[in-house]
């Protein structure tokens, strides 16, 4: 079982997965297989997810092509985009898995605040600065001792800080989503869900994710 533990690794698979820019015209054709040279051509593409299913739903900034190669210069050839783009998400979930079973949450509960952050995406980086998979701030990222631009601690950090509050709140996930999301003065403050759109919406995404 091979687990990816570097953002190196995991932006390798992405750009490969991104650098053909899947869209839903595109999803009848055969795979196209890449080559170093068709990577070499796309340098100046920027990366947008937005058309890979589960992926960038909130519109989160994408390191250019370009700079990508230049940070992992071994970028992977020789593999399709859409089996490098499964291979992504799998990864990714195993990575979810042993965080929810280290801080004893529920997988599907640590997926579903991952794919309402990101939509699964390593490299995601909000307009605020929220960074990864789970959207670490790197202000929260350093209290909890982890690199946010790393994929494996950077969904540990997420699975940790949900797990701070839901014991926080007494078990109560509703609050305890709330928390991630808007921060635990915030839910204080008010008693309970804030009144932010944001955060409602946030949680009630979270919870249809989660089955719950």
């Amino acid at each position: 079982m091979f687990i990816m533990s570097s953002a190196k690794k995991l932006a390798a698979v992405l750009v490969v997965s991104a650098a053909l820019h899947i869209g839903s015209g595109a999803a009848q054709a055969a795979p196209k297989q890449i080559d170093c040279r068709e990577i070499k051509a796309v340098q100046a593409v920027n990366l947008d997810c937005a058309e890979l299913p589960a992926v960038n739903p909130r519109g989160q900034k994408e390191l250019n092509v370009q700079e990508t190669r230049l940070i992992y210069p071994e970028v992977a050839c020789g593999v399709t985009a859409r089996s490098a783009f499964r291979k992504l998400q799998k990864d990714i979930q195993l990575l979810i898995n042993r965080a929810a079973q280290r801080v004893g949450l529920s997988p599907a509960l640590v997926g579903a605040v991952a794919r309402a952050e990101s939509g699964g995406n390593p490299s995601a980086v909000s307009p605020a600065g929220a960074v990864g998979v789970m959207q670490l701030m790197p202000a929260t990222a350093a209290g909890l001792g982890v690199n946010p631009y790393d994929p494996e601690q950077n969904i540990y950090g997420g699975a940790q800080y949900l797990r701070f509050q839901v014991d926080r709140f007494g078990g109560d996930i509703t609050k305890a989503l709330a928390a991630y999301n808007a921060g635990p003065g915030a839910v204080e403050k008010y008693g309970g869900l804030p009144p932010y759109k944001e955060t409602r919406e946030f949680v009630a995404r979270v919870m249809m994710f989660a089955g719950r």
